[in-house]
């Protein structure tokens, strides 16, 4: 919609809106300020990103709310830092490499998270969590929708420390993924990922959302 221009302040972010009519829904979430608790560490229902440092990759996966069929699943983007390309030495900004965290039990409370305490990740643009599963071929990394018991338990993830210096988790950590329900880690491999699709939906028009596609970066 349109907003007068007092509406709109130096401190607002960008909102990106559906292509169809949805309600806003006000939900109780924290208070902006802590005295005790600065917003240096992380809390329930925090956007963030997860990259690993050695491989310069984030984790992303491709697809919208809109269609339950994912167009690429989870996989890590590459994204090393080039001084020929300004652009790369500033972390991404692409969507489909945000994450949004959740308490297990109080999922979007605005609590403080500790570390080892259980939490869920959801990918911010399918609105689908982050899940590992045992199939035949060995474990595999995906998303997955909470319809069931099993999948409340492949969603849910602890993260550790890798220094410790308190039970709050601050911002920008380096940690390890701990996946309690089969007592496996999560590791990241150099090896290149084949893209299951060549480029967009171009039948789905708005309702597909095709802009949230891959931009040609080096996966």
């Amino acid at each position: 919609g349109n907003f007068d221009l007092h509406y709109v302040e130096s401190t607002s972010r960008e909102l990106n809106l559906s292509a169809t009519q949805s309600a806003f829904a006000v939900v109780r979430h924290f208070t902006s300020f802590d005295k005790k608790n600065p917003e240096e560490t992380l809390r329930a229902g925090n956007v963030i990103r997860l990259f690993h440092r050695e491989l310069e990759a984030y984790v992303c996966a491709e697809g919208s709310f809109v269609k339950k069929t994912l167009s690429e699943d989870v996989h890590l983007r590459l994204r090393p830092q080039q001084q020929d390309k300004p652009r790369t030495l500033r972390p991404s900004t692409s969507s489909i490499t945000y994450w949004q965290v959740e308490l297990e039990d109080n999922s979007m409370s605005g609590e403080m998270i500790l570390w080892g305490q259980r939490v869920r990740l959801r990918h911010l643009v399918t609105r689908r969590y982050l899940s590992l599963e045992d199939t035949d071929t060995g474990f595999k990394l995906g998303l997955s929708d909470l319809d069931s018991p099993l999948a409340r338990l492949t969603t849910a993830f602890r993260l550790h420390a890798v220094i410790q210096e308190g039970d709050e988790i601050p911002l920008e950590s380096y940690c390890r993924i701990q996946h309690p329900h089969s007592r496996q880690w999560l590791h990241a491999l150099s090896s290149v990922y084949e893209r299951q699709a060549s480029g967009g939906d171009e039948t789905g028009g708005a309702m597909a959302l095709t802009g949230l596609q891959w931009d040609q970066a080096k996966l």
